[in-house]
């Protein structure tokens, strides 16, 4: 079944196990390239997530549907590690290729999940990326194993990169804890750096004594959210999770979320209506896994406010939400009063973590002092033709940019400049601030090989 249009065939190569390891041959490895053989995985796949520790943004479901959606221009690189045939680690990845100057191809090696491929991004937001933690999946007392078979194998012609991009390991994956000090073990060089701060809530037992932790200022405003839920009566919560409703609440969700970037002028992550798939498919599958969360506040048949949340393995996941900020009830936060739900209804039912996810906006600091850190792998390939291909690599960085920002002039020219409206002035500048945003991003993503280290 070839869903994305991928025209690759080839099958999923078995490295020699001499090539792998020289101490144990129960060890193999295999590498599927192709969409039927990722599609076979299923069933290995979630039997190896029962078993490792790690988040919702690596089960199958969340991965398959971001590749659907986002993998169209990219080719299948994920890593399979067995041991006497039992799977033990997957490392999911894909080879993204760009052809520069019609010389010779410059090959990215990414993280299913990650940032989408740079050659579907048209005019989207290239630096967001759908999934708040990125990690390999390997069962516990494999984990040194693992990582040095893929060391190896990332180190031998079977995986022919250029760099290797690890985007948003939290600080506890598999990733920080054991690959990258195996890298620097083996003197590979590589650059390590923070990337977002992902805030959490540890629950107690007990409302009162979550809203006891808070200062007198937040604690009064979620006090006065509650209170229009459960005494005021004038907001309603209810809990929407059911398939058949899915895809009436999510369109009521992308509708208020776009509402509120248009008010600000700004067109908003669902302007690419593959975000609104992506998110429309995989909120279905994990409602067939009973892991969806959808609530809803409404005033009269008025929906003012919607949570789109993810429960797996002891952590509720505050995925994306959306408000009427300009409705008569906001000054009632009908967005928190979702929150404090969720967060009482996760002590019922003995919870222990709400994570509240990338970023830092002020309402996640004053709900908690505890944050998990995102951090960003970089290995690039030190061969000599390395830096040949970095010069040609700067010549391409500067057509590139030169061809965007001419881009940005024609569209300016076509709408921003012509229009008397000047809302809609305001809102086409801001969104080629966003293109330029990413040109910038690309050039300092392109021309950054000095900060690589050990």
């Amino acid at each position: 079944m070839n869903l994305t249009g991928n025209s690759n065939n080839e099958k999923s190569v078995l490295i020699p196990q001499a090539d792998i390891t020289h101490s144990d041959s129960a060890f193999t490895i295999d590498i599927v390239m192709n969409e039927a053989e990722f599609d076979a995985l299923e069933m290995e796949w979630n039997h190896l997530v029962d078993q490792a520790n790690i988040r919702i943004y690596q089960t199958f479901f969340w991965l398959r549907t971001w590749w659907k959606h986002f993998g169209q221009y990219a080719d299948l690189h994920i890593v399979l590690i067995r041991n006497n045939g039992r799977l033990v680690g997957v490392a999911p990845l894909y080879l993204e290729k760009y052809s520069y100057l019609k010389i010779y191809k410059y090959r990215y090696l990414r993280m299913i999940g990650s940032t989408i491929p740079q050659k579907s991004v048209h005019m989207s937001f290239y630096k967001y990326g759908m999934s708040d933690y990125l990690d390999f999946i390997v069962q516990p007392d494999f984990e040194q194993k693992v990582a040095d078979l893929f060391i190896k194998h990332l180190q031998c012609d079977q995986c022919s990169f250029d760099i290797a991009v690890l985007l948003d390991a939290p600080t506890g994956s598999f990733i920080a804890r054991f690959l990258v000090p195996k890298l620097k073990e083996n003197n590979v060089r590589i650059s390590v750096r923070r990337s977002e701060q992902c805030p959490y809530i540890e629950l107690p037992d007990q409302p009162d004594k979550f809203l006891k932790s808070l200062d007198s200022s937040t604690r009064y405003k979620i006090r006065r959210s509650d209170r229009a839920v459960t005494e005021k009566k004038l907001i309603r919560i209810y809990d929407e999770s059911s398939l058949e409703k899915i895809p009436i609440v999510l369109k009521d969700l992308i509708r208020l979320h776009q509402q509120r970037w248009h008010n600000k002028n700004e067109p908003g992550v669902f302007a690419d209506p593959r975000y609104s798939s992506f998110l429309f498919d995989v909120s279905q599958e994990a409602a067939k896994y009973d892991y969806l969360w959808l609530i809803t506040a409404y005033h009269g048949s008025d929906c003012i406010a919607i949570n789109c949340n993810f429960e797996f393995k002891g952590r509720i996941y505050d995925y994306v939400k959306a408000f009427d900020d300009q409705h008569e009830m906001s000054t009632y936060r009908p967005g928190m009063a979702i929150l404090y739900a969720i967060i009482k209804r996760a002590i019922d039912q003995q919870i222990p973590v709400v994570d509240l996810l990338r970023g830092d906006e002020s309402y996640k600091m004053k709900l908690t002092d505890k944050a998990d850190t995102n951090w960003n792998i970089i290995w690039m390939d030190r061969s000599g033709s390395h830096f040949v291909k970095r010069g040609f690599h700067r010549i391409d960085t500067f057509l590139y940019v030169k061809s965007r920002l001419f881009k940005i002039v024609l569209y300016l020219f076509k709408t921003g400049w012509k229009e008397r409206d000047t809302t809609r002035a305001r809102y086409t500048l801001n969104f080629s601030q966003f293109i330029l945003d990413s040109v910038t991003t690309k050039l300092l993503e392109r021309l950054n090989f000095k900060s690589v280290k050990k």
